[in-house]
């Protein structure tokens, strides 16, 4: 199966949580303080560091959900981003009038 990557959708759906809805229940307050924590902040260029977490923010319940979110859905298009990126790594040559031959 192959994997869209579009910046837009790519951005929104780690920030805003929108690739993978939950029908039985909405996203709880301490998974979404771990998505905040970790991914958003990365996303947007801020150092995270383990000693940040306020580990009374949240449940194992909660680190589960957000483990299983975090495997399922940014790994997958992170994997597709990385495979892009090499792919115009690899055509550079072709773009820049230099010949690059891997």
């Amino acid at each position: 199966m192959e994997m869209e990557l579009n910046k837009q959708s790519f951005y929104d759906s780690i920030v805003k949580l929108r690739s993978r809805p939950k029908k039985e229940r909405e996203y709880s307050k301490g998974f979404r303080y771990l998505h905040d924590t970790i991914i958003v902040q990365m996303v947007n260029d801020k150092d995270f560091k383990v000693g940040d977490l306020d580990f009374l923010k949240f449940t194992c319940d909660d680190l589960q959900d957000y483990m299983e979110y975090f495997e399922e859905t940014i790994c997958p298009k992170l994997d597709s981003a990385g495979k892009l990126f090499d792919i115009i790594r690899r055509a550079e040559g072709i773009f820049s009038g230099k010949r690059t031959y891997y």
